[in-house]
């Protein structure tokens, strides 16, 4: 017991010492640059997983360990941590943080919610759409903790409504369930209620993040490893392209979960009762969302500015770059001079700029929408240092030759079925995310797809965009990610809730996403067509794979 209790105070430290130490052997035995980068790359991987050491510190150690060494020079690393996609981020979230700041999130929220009519299955709709739509441009987290509450003050007000006795408490919208009520519904229902609206909005805030390049961290380093890895082919990813090909994804997961939720927690037989009661439950429930709608009041200024800089933003992002027939609007400057990093941090500096009241009224006294202490106190900077270790873990594999380690084990690969190759990589991507954060697995796979689309003859974006989405599937594990937590320790999760819901979501989506690979991302992307690679003009089509 002793010896147990001295492990769980001294595990980090102990991981910490023992992981260099185990993996030496790569580094006395292979003398390469290939060798000493797997070894880097194993430290990074272990630490990120166990978190022995915070995952933002572990993220600077590419910084230090590849130049001491010799795998990529100093001058080389640094770079990683500030690109194109890292001030895409940057920009993304800034945006985010104003829409937050001017409690405009509230409104939307609010807004779909009181118009969405007042059915369980209604008000459900209404929550996931929200946050999806939210987390298309806020962080997963973000959106998971603005919307989680909400829905959970929604379940209880269903709930109480439903036992025909209400009594309002005034500090709080949310409503008690009285004993005598419980008699009506048992609490084992009103709990699946409350379960099932807190999985809804968690479980969308995922699949919102994934159908815009800005809507969660691997969907930007998707876009900055392929703007720097496939920067002399004719792959590209674009926020119109992608968007096309990660909507009816997302959106088909969309409806497989509420579908799933309602059955999972049996919420197609509750609530009971005559049809003039439960006419009267949704009208209660409808009139209370209205309510703290109506208590939002009008459009304030600083509202009205941050919306129109958002739709601007968003509109701006999708005209850039129509594809090559259609152009865009970046025509009119020098070929690919600007980026949609360009645009949104433009607009992120205007926050910060424009003034936060209506100018030149009475007592006016300028400050802007955004305060760069405020914004710096609450930005996630170590997403961002997340972000830069990913980037530079792939230019180290590249430039070390690790990847070439891989060729012979892709071998096996070589004359299977690209759907084969495809489950293979869905699978493993799904796996490993519900041990640590879906950044850190993406800068892992990427550069290993990359080697195998090489090796099997498949278009590089038939594999790395499928792999984009399945990362993102962390529903089994309270910390597989940070909104699963935050759901978590609202004390009505199980793990077991986590685990028989995600895992079912989990298979059906991975069908999704190989629909997807296999059909409407075959045109957007030209997968049926050669493209180029390190200026090497590779023959590996599609259709020649199948």
């Amino acid at each position: 017991m002793l010896v147990t209790e001295q492990l769980k105070r001294w595990w980090k430290a102990i991981a910490i010492i023992i992981t260099p130490i185990l993996f030496l052997p790569l580094v006395i035995r292979f003398h390469s640059d290939a060798s000493r980068c797997g070894y880097v790359i194993l430290i990074i991987i272990i630490y990120w997983v166990t978190e022995a050491i915070p995952i933002a510190v572990t993220s600077l150690l590419p910084l230090i360990l590849f130049p001491l060494l010799a795998v990529v020079k100093a001058s080389e690393v640094a770079p990683n941590y500030f690109r194109d996609m890292t001030v895409l981020f940057f920009g993304g979230v800034t945006l985010a943080y104003a829409i937050q700041k001017v409690n405009l999130h509230r409104r939307v929220a609010l807004f779909v919610l009181s118009f969405m009519g007042s059915s369980i299955r209604q008000i459900m709709a209404g929550l996931m759409l929200t946050s999806w739509f939210l987390s298309m441009w806020i962080s997963n987290f973000a959106c998971a903790a603005i919307m989680i509450p909400v829905a959970m003050a929604t379940a209880d007000e269903y709930a109480q409504s439903s036992y025909n006795s209400i009594e309002e408490d005034e500090s709080s919208t949310a409503l008690l369930i009285t004993d005598e009520q419980q008699n009506f519904v048992s609490k084992k229902k009103a709990d699946n209620l409350k379960k099932s609206f807190i999985l809804c909005v968690l479980y969308s805030t995922t699949y919102g993040g994934l159908v815009t390049i800005v809507g969660s961290g691997v969907t930007v380093l998707l876009k900055g490893y392929v703007d720097e890895e496939y920067k002399n082919t004719n792959f590209h990813i674009t926020f119109f392209n992608y968007f096309l090909a990660a909507l009816p994804a997302s959106a088909l997961m969309l409806i497989f979960c509420w579908i799933w939720l309602q059955i999972r927690y049996g919420l197609f037989q509750w609530p009971t009762g005559s049809r003039q009661s439960l006419n009267e439950n949704n009208e209660h429930v409808k009139r209370s969302l209205k309510r703290q709608y109506n208590e939002l009041g009008s459009l304030q200024w600083n509202e009205l500015i941050v919306t129109g800089v958002f739709f601007i933003t968003v509109v701006l992002w999708i005209t850039r770059d129509l594809g090559d027939s259609l152009g865009g609007w970046s025509v009119l400057f020098r070929y690919q001079y600007i980026s949609n990093g360009t645009v949104v941090v433009l607009f992120a500096i205007l926050t910060m700029i424009l003034p936060n009241e209506k100018p030149f009224t009475k007592n006016w006294k300028y400050k802007p929408i955004i305060d760069w202490n405020d914004l710096s106190k609450n930005f996630p900077w170590g997403t961002l240092i997340l972000l830069g270790a990913g980037l530079s873990i792939a230019h180290a594999a590249k430039v070390s030759k690790l990847m070439d380690v891989f060729h012979d084990a892709f071998q096996y690969f070589h004359n299977s079925r690209p759907v084969i190759i495809l489950l293979a990589v869905l699978i493993i991507s799904e796996i490993l995310t519900q041990l640590t954060s879906n950044i850190s697995i993406g800068s892992i796979m990427f550069p290993i797809i990359t080697s195998m689309s090489y090796i099997t003859h498949v278009h590089p974006a038939y594999l790395l965009i499928p792999c984009t989405l399945a990362v993102s599937q962390s529903f089994l594990l309270p910390m597989s990610s940070q909104p699963n937590a935050f759901a978590f320790s609202t004390g009505f999760l199980r793990s077991s809730d986590l685990i028989t819901t995600g895992i079912v979501m989990s298979v059906v989506n991975t069908f999704i996403i190989c629909v997807a690979a296999t059909t409407w991302m075959v045109p957007i992307f030209h997968l049926d067509q050669p493209f180029y690679a390190n200026s090497t003009f590779l023959n590996l089509t599609f259709s020649n794979s199948t």
